[in-house]
């Protein structure tokens, strides 16, 4: 066992960049400045002088926005519900907390924006070493009210999430097609008078995020309504409870959008070992009441050896 308590909150560890995002965030500060440059080039010389295809800049600016609701709702599908590399590993512990899918109001008007059902799990202290190894963010239970005790947030993958997400794209995609479509029975619309032509592009990109933004909504509540229940569930079915003492088998992730807390991505398997007396917030001594959990003893390394040597056989018996 480690002898160290963890401290919680933020730590000197730099969490695992997600590629997607640093992608996206490369395109989104170009596709900005160039926007911002090509829009007051196109209003100082007035919106009617550019065309693509016999279309006008204004009917354009509402399909551009609407692909970008499309495209950001393709980023969240792959961001909630993508395989993720990283080494299955196994934790201990007290059930502190559940937080449904969809738990919040803005999830049913962006669906795609639901995160999977988490399960807090405050750990024995043996496990320690996997919530602050290379971890810039350790989360913990209020209990002991001094120092806190560590947890691992364990998200249990959701079909529903990944079917609102699915239902997101297809609505969004929808949505794109209806604004390329007005778009090209608007035709060239032009204005004379640049102060007007910004006004109008203003109104366009509204309307074209809007018609985007609908049918992710509408897509991504069919997605979810369509999906089986999502509840977090141990080995067997059982659902899993606030208090219920668990051993959890996952990849264990440094996630960058969980300010680089090491988390459970997704649980694997998860096996219940009974109960502990009263509630939350629990403590790192209502975990150790967990005497016998499923986890090896490898998955609580005090100090690791990067290449243990392999042990020896013995030697067989001479019968001769």
């Amino acid at each position: 066992m480690t002898d160290q308590r963890p401290v919680c909150a933020d730590q000197p560890g730099d969490p695992v960049k997600d590629p997607i995002s640093e992608i996206l965030a490369l395109i989104g500060l170009g596709s900005t400045a160039v926007g911002v440059i090509v829009g007051v080039i196109d209003v100082m010389k007035g919106a009617a002088a550019f065309t693509l295809l016999g279309v006008g800049a204004i009917p354009l600016a509402g399909v551009a926005a609407a692909a970008a609701v499309f495209a950001v709702t393709i980023y969240m599908f792959y961001s909630r519900c993508a395989s993720r590399d990283g080494g299955a590993r196994c934790w201990a512990g007290v059930v502190n907390g559940v937080t449904d899918s969809f738990d919040s109001g803005w999830d049913f008007v962006f669906p795609s924006g639901a995160m999977h059902p988490r399960v807090d799990v405050v750990v024995k202290a043996r496990f320690w070493p996997l919530v602050t190894q290379n971890a810039a963010f350790v989360a913990c239970s209020a209990a002991p009210p001094e120092f806190g005790s560590p947890m691992i947030g364990t998200y249990y993958k959701s079909e529903k999430v990944c079917a609102a997400g699915v239902g997101a794209m297809v609505g969004a995609g929808v949505g794109l097609a209806a604004a390329i479509a007005t778009a090209l029975a608007i035709g060239a619309i032009g204005c004379a008078f640049p102060p007007l032509c910004l006004l109008f592009l203003l109104i366009a990109v509204l309307i074209g995020a809007a018609i985007a933004l609908a049918g992710a909504a509408v897509g991504g509540q069919i997605g979810r309504a369509l999906a089986d229940d999502d509840d977090p569930t141990a080995n067997g079915g059982a659902s899993i409870a606030v208090g219920d003492l668990v051993s959890v088998t996952g990849k264990l992730l440094t996630m960058e959008e969980f300010e680089g807390a090491n988390v459970g991505w997704w649980a694997e398997a998860t096996t219940l070992h009974g109960r502990v007396e009263g509630q939350p917030a629990f403590a790192d001594t209502h975990a150790a009441q967990l005497i016998d959990d499923a986890c090896p003893l490898r998955d609580s390394p005090v100090k690791p050896e990067p290449n243990p040597e392999p042990k020896s056989e013995p030697e067989p018996p001479d019968i001769h």
